[in-house]
Formats: C-alpha cells, structure tokens, sequence
C-alpha cells in the first residue's frame, strides 16, 4: 500500500514537474528568448548621457526633442532625485540637453510624454508623472497627468490632474487642450499581481480618457496597453501591447473620444513607445528579449537587446514593417522609444543612462 502511494506521489511531482518546465519554456519563448540577434543599423550613432531616457517628442516647431528623463536606479536604492523634461536641439550642430523643468516645484518622475499644439497656437507637453513617493514599487496610487506649456525656452506647468482612473500609467497622447489618453499598462496595482498579469498575458489593462470634464475608460481588455500613435486626422488611433507584441488599430469618434478595435497588428517584438512622422509611419522603440530586458532592469550591469521598427499602414488590416536598428544592447539597453525626424532617429530606453542620436547613413 505504502509502495503504491510513493509510486504516485512521485508520478504527481513528476508532471508537476514536466507542467513547470513546458510552461517556463513556453514563457521564454513568447518572450523572444531564443531570437538569433543579428546587430545591424540603417544609421551612424551618437551616444547622449541622460539617465532614464524613456520617451521622446519631437518638437518641429520649435526645432527640439523633448526627452522624459527620470532615475529610476535611484529609486531601486530608495534614493531621492529629481526627473526632468530636457529639451534637445534639432538644428544645432553641437546640442545639448536644456532642463526645461527646472522651476517645476514638486517631485518629478516623468514617464511617457507626447506633445499637441492647441488651436491658440500653444504648445502644449502631456506627462505622465509617476508616484513621487515610489516611482517603480508596486504601487502608482500617486501618480498624476500633468500640462505644461513650452514658452521662451521653458516648460511652464499649467494644470496637474489626479483621479482613481490613473493607477498604472505608463504612456499618454493628448488630443486637445486638456483632452488625453492614457495607457494603464496594468489591471494588478500590486507586484506579485502585476508579475503574475504580465506572465500570463492576462488581458485585464486598459486605456482612459479624459474629455476635459470627467475620466472615463476608453478600452479595457487590453494585454499590457503602452504607447500611442494617432493618425493626422484623429480617426485611427494606434496602442501597443509590449508582452502581447502588437499594435492595436482603433477607429477613433473625433466628436467623443470613443474608441471601436478594428484589429491587432502581430509585431513579433515587445512595441513599446510608438510615434508618428510626417509621411504616416509609425516608429517604434521595442524590447525583443523580454525576459533578458526585465533580468537587466534589475542588474545596473545587464543589457538586453534594442530594437527599431518603422512600421507603415497601408490598410486597417494591412501594414508593412521595416527594421531600422538592431542591437545587441551594449549601445543601448532596451529601446522604450524612437522617434524620426528629417534622416535622424532618436531611440530611448527607461533603464540606460543614455539616449542615441542617429543619422542616416
């Protein structure tokens, strides 16, 4: 008798076992574990110093990039700083990063940031301020959306918004003078929930809005919702999921905000932050070894592959894909953006101390 429960004792751990292992597997291969990197660039890089650099806008305007600068290494050690939004040159030959937030009063810890130019002729910088009190601990609570308006070289703060709808913000598109978007890119708010979310895919994020009088959510069973990218006349608008490697296509009422899903873009990569250019392509920064990017998150010595996609919709249900930059990570660990601007591609990762400035061989 005895025999034969320690013959399925160990009958169960051993399909435990096998069920461990298949879905470890399983994990490390939708995570782009066992990609080939085969490192290639389409442009000459500079390499900038700037901790954080996790989002990037391109000003053409006014002739500069704007980088969300935060140090999220400091806030692993439980250190204080101070983030920043710099401005960029694009036209200078030597440039260099200006704080335009300097005279901001209150701790900053800016995420993703995404630029519109109001009617008035304003323009006008949307910011996702993370929690000041813990910007990468299990909780965002705290987190805000602030305006700023860019004027005489600065960023001049302009409104701050809170409400229980910002809960794990990530990215933000603004639409209208104090119109936006935002990306939870969670529906755990706690770290094991959060982990556990993000392992199995589990569709539970969403995407708020807000149209100027009330927050209300725009798209909910969403895989990890990120970045944005809309379309030059407002009606399509364009999400990504990081661990679900797609770009979601929306029909977007110009009127209300409201958001239809059209269909999910498979890109085979972590998409993260995504900007439009001038012709209609979409460029985005993507992480493709996510397991690798998240292990070299926690070490300040790690790296994890980059990657660049410029990604041009030719249909709802149609889009080519072009990759522009491939690295190893030794350049840049992990890209969380990439912006383009006349030749010039501007890629950005949330956990280096760098950003690259690229020309156009």
């Amino acid at each position: 008798m005895l025999k034969k429960v320690l013959i399925g004792i160990a009958i169960a751990i051993g399909v435990i076992i096998v069920l461990l292992l298949a879905f470890l597997i399983r994990t490390l291969c939708i995570a782009g574990e066992f990609k080939s990197i085969q490192p290639h660039s389409d442009y000459s890089v500079v390499q900038v110093e700037c901790v954080g650099p996790e989002d990037v806008e391109i000003d053409v305007e006014n002739g500069i990039a704007y980088i969300s600068s935060s140090d999220r290494r400091a806030a692993q050690r439980g250190e204080e700083s101070q983030g920043a939004i710099y401005g960029y040159s694009l036209t200078s030959d030597k440039p260099e990063l200006v704080n335009l937030t300097q005279d901001f009063d209150r701790s900053l810890h800016p995420h993703g940031i995404s630029m519109y130019k109001s009617p008035s002729g304003q323009t006008l910088l949307f910011v996702i301020n993370m929690a000041s009190d813990n910007p990468v601990g299990d909780s965002k609570a705290g987190s805000t959306v602030e305006i700023f308006q860019y004027d005489e070289g600065k960023l001049k703060h302009l409104e701050t918004f809170k409400d229980p709808l910002i809960s794990t913000p990530n990215d933000i598109l603004g639409v209208g003078p104090r119109q936006f978007y935002f990306s939870n890119d969670s529906g755990a708010t706690d770290r094991i929930g959060k982990a556990l979310e993000l392992y199995f895919q589990l569709p539970i994020s969403n995407v708020v809005f807000y149209d100027g009088k009330e927050f209300k959510k725009a798209a909910e069973n969403f895989p990890n919702a990120n970045g944005f990218a809309m379309s030059k006349d407002g009606q399509r608008l364009y999400v990504t999921s990081t661990v679900g490697k797609l770009i979601r296509v929306y029909d977007r009422d110009v009127a209300t905000g409201a958001l239809t899903m059209i269909k999910d873009w498979d890109m085979q990569t972590g998409v993260d932050n995504i900007n439009m250019d001038d012709e209609g392509n979409i460029w985005a920064g993507c992480i493709p070894k996510l397991v690798t990017y998240d292990m070299s998150r926690r070490n300040p010595g790690g790296f994890a592959p980059a990657q660049v996609l410029m990604v041009t919709p030719l249909a709802d249900d149609m889009f080519e894909v072009k990759e522009a930059f491939l690295s190893d990570g030794k350049d840049m660990s992990g890209s969380t953006c990439a912006a383009s601007y006349k030749g010039r591609l501007f890629i950005g990762s949330a956990w280096d101390s760098k950003f690259l400035d690229c020309t156009r061989k």
